[in-house]
């Protein structure tokens, strides 16, 4: 089961390679950015995505796609597999960060479907079988793919009003995982987070909710559920001793969010 993500740069990718991951599975990824574009092929099953203006329903043989900056977030609520890629964007398509897609889900029908499947189904197979040139060979399908971006893909720049947005959401997201990162085992009230912001209670929990897709307590939970798990994989300390580490101070709550978004129990996850 993979872990609910909040760091922005777990995994990246490099000038050299994509990263690849061939089988995500019931993935749960909190809000978060990054400077590479992420593509999401759903393979099994469908889940969430949302890039903070809307929330899209993806079905198996989806894609979608990321541009570099926009906060974007999943959310697992069937049994689901994906295709999980993040490519480096060189100097020359760096425009990419200063547009957002017109629609990030290309489902089968749309117009630049078949070229974005061949062109991820070339760079699996480079991958796999490594023969030699294949980094050169992933290159020239990641370049294809930044073209077909550029080219292909209906975008519009973004805004002033909406850079603004942006800059505000990416900052407020970073001040708040600090925060936690330093806080989560205690008590956070929503007086307490907002404060740390130097905002009201209603007004951070209204740009909060507007920044990540969901409530501040949400994803403090989340937060909390990822401690807990990499706890579990770890540790042989008791579940509720582990809960209670990672600031949960109610193991019913806990057993409850813990199946609820890694669909196990959290003995279960540990074996």
């Amino acid at each position: 089961m993979k872990p609910i993500l909040f760091e922005s740069d777990i995994n990246p990718a490099t000038a050299e390679y994509p990263f690849i991951n061939k089988a995500s599975r019931n993935i749960t990824y909190a809000a978060h950015f990054h400077r590479e574009v992420e593509l999401l092929f759903v393979t099994e099953g469908s889940l969430l995505a949302s890039n903070g203006t809307e929330t899209l329903l993806l079905q198996k043989g989806d894609f979608c796609l990321f541009l570099p900056g926009e906060i974007h977030s999943m959310r697992t609520e069937t049994e689901n597999c994906e295709l999980l890629m993040k490519l480096y964007v060189p100097q020359s398509c760096k425009s990419l960060a200063e547009r957002r897609l017109c629609c990030s889900r290309i489902s089968p029908g749309d117009c630049a479907y078949p070229a974005l499947r061949e062109i991820v189904a070339t760079i699996l197979k480079e991958d796999a079988e490594r023969q030699p040139g294949y980094q050169a060979a992933v290159a020239l399908e990641t370049a294809k793919l930044l073209l077909l971006l550029l080219r292909e893909l209906k975008s519009a720049p973004i805004l002033p009003e909406e850079r603004t947005r942006l800059r505000n959401a990416s900052a407020l997201l970073e001040t708040v995982l600090a925060y936690l990162s330093a806080h989560y085992r205690e008590e956070i009230t929503l007086e307490q987070i907002a404060s740390c912001c130097g905002y009201s209670k209603y007004y951070f929990a209204h740009q909060f909710q507007k920044a990540a897709s969901m409530s501040f307590m949400d994803y403090l939970a989340l937060y909390r559920l990822e401690k807990a798990a990499a706890a579990l994989s770890f540790s042989s300390d008791r579940i509720i001793d582990i809960a209670y580490e990672a600031g949960f101070r109610n193991i019913r709550s806990f057993n409850r969010l813990f199946q609820k978004y890694f669909h196990l129990t959290p003995s279960a996850y540990r074996t």
